[in-house]
């Protein structure tokens, strides 16, 4: 019997050409559209789900409010760490990163003759392979950052600096005049992580940094790991004990004031513990080395693909309805034979399901063939692979068993419901009833689609605004000369140096380059 409803269907699809081209087409391309936002919002939910002590493991930031100037900050004290780790029993170890990302956010690295560019190089505790759960592909993690003037690499960045050769008791040279031995090759964090690294190097190299004694200077990100059984609220509950502690000191010495009376007046400068696999979607805090995404965006992006993915459906049932005076006289010979309502629901299922899946077969292909320009659009790295990661084929049953049913169940019924006498003395009519649905089906659709359309056109004008306005500076030939602090005394000499260059026309000192966003936090110093 089966087999027979596939021939059926067969036949049916080939005799109205033109209704089944254009119903693969509409549910082709919305199916894809929805494939691609579902594989966009999957990996955006994946993120720092690769921590394997992800449930025990926190990023400290900062809620800075002081005199109504209010921050949010994932950058912290340097004393911090030490202190949580001596004061809080519940934390099975701490560690620390430093980047330069707030002083140019890269370090010139010297191999040999060869100068190369670092920018996603970081100073860490030699816990940090702990903490984190990193892994070294070569070396001891015990002992890889224990010493100073230590470093371990990507096994990307080895092969930059030294093609084949083993990296491993390497020297490099910082642009700190420090001298550092690669002791490790370290296995990167997968692509969907809040943090990157092609280096670590430790941390205790930098004594001036290590010694900073200041607790309301904020200058590395601070990690916490727990010990197993104890909970975040532990810590919490006593934060304003602990920062009454360590702060009040600093507090006192510039506001004249004690903690409590520093709080009074409304002001905090209070440490808050963030989940790290919160940490992309999630996050308040600023000051990230990456940019981070925003779980709203993400909802929006799954709600507008399910409603692509429901136009299509729509579509494809207003498609069916409108054929069905020309399937009205199949179905009142199939019940003239003795074919039952149900049977011919199961026939125009299995009609419906056959298209659907010849519908999912070309949308993989379609988004197989899109996955590079969307990337593109959206400078991400997505990947699409049947033959990679088998949980596309049974995502896309369940895809062919919905679709066929959303798109197939009402046409079914109505198609069904046809009565073989009225057809057969030629009184054919689809009721009010029946007309009243599709025509609100039909204006759904098209009000979705105008929605869609104009959400779109909007999104398009804000980019291009964004990309095309008048900044209130000549940008052509305008050129930016990066951590120009590194020259201390001689800043001077070579700003004159640059005037007197026939080539240029001007120069200026500045705080940061005109696109760049200056922070509103303010940091005491002593005198």
């Amino acid at each position: 019997m089966i087999k027979n409803f596939i021939i059926t269907a067969l036949r049916n699809i080939f005799r109205h050409k033109a209704y089944s081209i254009i119903s693969l087409a509409g549910l082709s391309i919305g199916i894809a559209s929805f494939v691609l936002i579902l594989i966009y919002v999957q990996h955006e939910l994946s993120f720092d789900t690769f921590f394997k002590k992800s449930e025990r493991l926190y990023r400290v930031g900062l809620n800075y409010d002081i005199d109504g100037i209010q921050y949010y900050s994932c950058l912290d004290p340097v004393p911090l760490a030490n202190g949580l780790k001596q004061d809080f029993s519940e934390i099975e170890c701490v560690t620390r990163l430093y980047n330069k990302y707030f002083s140019g956010g890269y370090t010139f690295v010297q191999y040999e003759d060869k100068l190369f560019k670092e920018e996603k190089l970081f100073w860490a505790d030699s816990t940090v392979f702990k903490v984190l759960g990193i892994e070294l592909l070569s070396g001891n993690p015990d002992e890889a950052l224990k010493n100073t003037n230590s470093v371990v690499i990507s096994p990307e960045t080895a092969k930059r600096y030294f093609g084949n050769d083993n990296p491993v008791g390497k020297m490099l040279k910082f642009d700190d005049g420090f001298i550092y031995q690669v002791t490790g090759i370290v296995k990167p964090f997968p692509v969907n992580s809040h943090l990157h690294f092609d280096m670590l190097a430790s941390i205790h190299t930098n004594q001036r940094l290590i010694k900073h004694p200041d607790w309301i200077d904020v200058k590395n990100y601070v990690y916490i790991l727990l010990k197993e059984g104890a909970r975040i609220e532990q810590l919490e509950s006593q934060m304003d004990v602990f920062q009454e502690k360590h702060l009040e000191p600093e507090i006192k010495y510039i506001t004249k004031l004690s903690y409590r009376e520093f709080k009074e007046k409304g002001n905090s400068f209070d440490f808050m513990f963030e989940p790290v696999k919160d940490i992309h979607l999630k996050t308040i805090f600023e000051g990230d080395t990456e940019p981070q995404s925003n779980i709203k965006q993400v909802v929006i992006f799954a709600i507008i693909g399910i409603i692509i993915l429901l136009v299509a459906c729509i579509n494809f049932i207003n498609l069916t309805t409108a054929l069905a005076s020309q399937r009205a006289k199949e179905v009142g010979v199939r019940k003239v034979v003795g074919s039952t309502k149900k049977l011919l629901i199961i026939q125009f299922l299995i009609e419906t399901s056959l298209l659907t899946t010849i519908a999912v077969c070309i949308s993989l292909i379609l988004v197989y063939f899109s996955i590079p320009a969307f990337n593109a659009i959206l400078n991400l790295k997505l990947q699409f692979s049947v033959f990679v990661n088998w949980i596309y084929i049974p995502f896309g049953l369940i895809l062919i068993v919905l679709v066929s049913f959303l798109a197939g169940f009402y046409p079914s019924i109505i198609l069904s419901s046809f009565k073989a006498v009225d057809i057969m003395k030629g009184k054919f009519t689809k009721g009010r009833s029946g007309k009243n649905t599709r025509f609100a089906l039909v204006l759904l659709q098209n009000i979705i689609s105008v929605l869609l359309i104009l959400t779109t056109l909007v999104i398009y004008l804000q980019l291009d605004f964004m990309q095309n306005k008048e900044l209130g500076f000549n940008k052509k030939n305008l050129i930016i000369v990066q951590r120009p602090n590194r020259l201390r005394n001689q800043a001077q000499a070579f700003k004159e140096i640059i005037d007197n260059n026939p080539d240029i026309l001007n120069s200026t000192y500045s705080y940061g380059a005109p696109q760049m966003v200056v922070e509103s936090m303010v940091y005491f110093t002593k005198e």
